[in-house]
């Protein structure tokens, strides 16, 4: 029986690129403020809220109530991923190579949206007088060393409570994987004497109660992580600006002076800053 058989098997391989496992889309994109610009730079524009005084006389002198105006400015930038793909690449290739790499730097734009996000979250923000405004104090929950609890959570409803941000207000929680593992082990949040069976029945799709805590949860592993703890936001679409010059472009044509290859190339050009303070709230937990 001959040995060398072996040295002419046929190796097949699959038509089309699989994507490695990565978060495939944008996760934030749709829960911030969102407006479209032309500009370096966008502008929103905020009032702060003051109180009504009882009129004591007749006719008396109509009151100027000074308001106080600000604003927080976000600066586009352009974030861009492409690819050079050679003639003798695709024909000595089997797979679809242009095909699996477009969609691939697509799903790379969508995280950029999100690191985007998340850097306006709990980085400065840039007011109209171009100061930084760093987060403030009173809306964050330092609890580094600690893994997250159902009081953790009670604690950063109290904060949008006493900002007078009601719990009709559709809120959103982001956490990492860790934080959703601690979450599984809350009777709070898994047994039926917290919740309904309907809402148990909905558990396994997203493995959180869906509006637990009055929140939209959100796992994301591109959180900021410090030694050994994780920023988590809960926030409101008011919280955080996104200004748009032009949404996400792709380009797919060949170029002559790179031998007529063919060039995929990627891009999207906005900012985000965040606009309201008080409609978001910083816990960092260990993870």
């Amino acid at each position: 029986m001959s040995t060398s058989i072996p040295n002419v098997y046929i190796d097949e391989f699959n038509q089309e690129l699989r994507h490695l496992a990565q978060q495939e889309y944008a996760r934030f994109r749709n829960c911030v403020t969102t407006v479209s610009s032309g500009g370096e730079t966008y502008s929103f524009d905020r009032v702060a809220g003051k109180e009504a005084s009882q009129k004591t006389n007749r006719a008396q002198a109509t009151p100027v109530t000074d308001y106080d105006f600000s604003r927080r400015t976000a600066i586009a930038k352009t974030f861009d991923v492409g690819e050079l793909i050679e003639h003798e690449d695709q024909i000595q290739a089997k797979v679809a190579i242009g095909g699996g790499l477009v969609k691939e730097m697509g799903m790379s734009m969508a995280r950029a949206y999100d690191d985007e996000i998340i850097r306006a979250m709990g980085g400065d923000a840039l007011d109209g007088d171009g100061s930084a405004v760093p987060f403030p104090a009173g809306q964050k929950i330092d609890e580094s060393g600690n893994t997250i609890t159902f009081d953790m959570i009670t604690r950063v409803q109290e904060i949008f409570l006493n900002n007078d941000i009601q719990g009709e207000v559709r809120k959103y929680f982001a956490i990492s994987p860790a934080q959703v593992r601690k979450l599984l082990q809350m009777t709070e949040q898994t047994s039926s004497d917290f919740v309904t069976r309907e809402a148990l029945q909905k558990l396994s799709a997203g493995l959180i109660v869906p509006n637990w805590m009055g929140f939209t949860w959100i796992c994301s592993t591109r959180l900021l992580e410090s030694t050994g703890n994780r920023a988590c936001y809960a926030w409101t679409d008011r919280a955080i600006g996104l200004a748009e010059n032009r949404g996400v472009t792709t380009f797919m044509q060949q170029d002559p002076s790179r031998s007529y290859a063919w060039s995929l190339y990627s891009q999207a050009t906005y900012g985000a800053v965040r606009v309201e303070d008080e409609h978001i709230v910083e816990l960092t937990v260990a993870d």
